[in-house]
């Protein structure tokens, strides 16, 4: 009888639970730009200095499943392509001096991030979430100069922690902006080198708080998307 009462209230609280539940699609844009002027060479005091900028776009489509109005998982696959034309400073050990080099071409970036969020606030239609990820990213460069070779990165991410703002257009629909500048979370950055095999030349562990999330795994700072919800 007291095993029938507890059956009974599991499947009474999973249909409860379940009014409300819904599968989403949805996915989120985001654009990147960074322009600066590249430092002179601390070895050649009269190094001219030039122009660096960085402009990316990064899209990224998910899928998943409202449990309630407050908590939902699913998993997110990103994608984005960057144009870069950065002057970098290089030391060159044969002649113990430092020199200007510059970098053009484009960075490819990838990620595969499962997630869950929770609406830790929400007045009428706007919605306050917090969203934790893990998984795994990439970046794959494709810069030409005299001296670089491509290269690749890896980047695992341990847990990331992002506010999400939502607002609900209609019971289906709704816009949400995720606010990545503002992640908190722990990344594993490995730089790989193409040198006949490619192996782990660099290991970086990024603890990102704030406006310094700068690990490869957080790929744009604000993403703008839409999610709608099926019945």
């Amino acid at each position: 009888m007291l095993m029938k009462k507890i059956i009974m209230l599991i499947v009474s609280t999973f249909i409860i639970s379940s009014v409300n539940a819904q599968w989403f699609l949805g996915g989120n844009v985001g654009i990147n730009a960074t322009i600066g002027e590249a430092a002179g060479a601390p070895a050649i005091p009269n190094t001219k200095k030039d122009r660096d900028y960085l402009v990316g776009l990064a899209i990224a489509p998910k899928f998943g499943y409202y449990f309630n109005e407050k908590v939902a998982a699913g998993v997110e696959l990103s994608f984005g392509l960057t144009i870069a034309s950065t002057t970098k400073i290089v030391y060159d050990p044969f002649y113990g001096s430092y020199y200007p080099t510059k970098y053009e071409g484009m960075l490819f970036n990838w990620r595969f991030a499962p997630f869950f969020r929770y609406a830790v606030f929400t007045h009428k239609k706007f919605s306050l979430m917090l969203e934790g990820t893990i998984g795994i990213g990439g970046e794959h460069s494709n810069l030409s100069s005299n001296n670089l070779q491509d290269y690749s990165m890896i980047g695992i991410g341990v847990l990331n922690i992002v506010p999400v703002l939502s607002y609900k257009l209609t019971d289906r629909l709704q816009l949400e902006a995720v606010l990545n500048f503002l992640n908190l979370g722990y990344n594993i950055d490995i730089d790989l080198v193409p040198d006949g095999s490619w192996k782990a030349k660099h290991l970086q562990h990024d603890l990102n708080i704030g406006f310094n999330a700068k690990s490869i795994f957080v790929m744009s700072q604000l993403t703008i998307g839409v999610i709608y919800k099926f019945k």
